[in-house]
């Protein structure tokens, strides 16, 4: 495996570029986006510039807002010749009291890159407006690019409803070369 930096040796010259490339990579959303009735796919600020043949690591944390009727969902856009294994923690849709601002399963994947993750929302009638809950989601793994590419993170409603589903702006991507 190929290091996207040397492995420093006596006498060699460490340049700016070789030491710059271990760097992290902090992106984040900045405004919130609102969906409204709609399961189609929106692209975030959350983007991973990468490289031709490189590797990297992430961790995406995700701030939402949903109600028990509309839920979120998030999936990755990766070009065609790039893979991706993640992993990602997400709460259940399936387990919500009416009432009740109680806390959710929280359900464990291990998705491909394309498949939407569904989201828990909250009860909106036990805590006030949907648009005004903040839960979170998590997403991590490894991308690898064929060509120069971008990974961009998307999202929607899991399930149509009037109810806004919003991506906050407090979600960020966190990335780093690591092949």
């Amino acid at each position: 495996m190929a290091l996207p930096f040397p492995q420093w040796l006596a006498g060699q010259r460490i340049t700016a570029a070789g030491l710059n490339s271990r760097n992290w990579v902090r992106v984040t959303q900045g405004t919130d986006i609102t969906r409204i009735s709609s399961t189609t796919m929106t692209n975030t600020n959350l983007v991973i510039t990468g490289a031709a043949g490189a590797e990297y690591y992430f961790k995406a944390l995700i701030a939402y807002g949903a109600s028990i009727d509309s839920d979120m969902q998030w999936a990755w856009s990766i070009p065609g010749d790039a893979s991706m294994t993640r992993f990602t923690e997400a709460l259940s849709i399936a387990d919500v009291t009416l009432g009740s601002a109680s806390a959710h399963t929280v359900v464990m994947r291990r998705p491909a890159a394309s498949t939407g993750v569904s989201a828990g929302g909250t009860d909106a009638a036990a805590i006030g407006s949907a648009t005004t809950t903040f839960n979170s989601a998590y997403d991590q793994g490894i991308v690898t690019f064929g060509v120069a590419g971008t990974a961009t993170l998307q999202f929607a409603q899991n399930t149509s409803d009037a109810d806004g589903t919003t991506f906050r702006s407090t979600s960020y991507l966190l990335y780093t070369r690591i092949a």
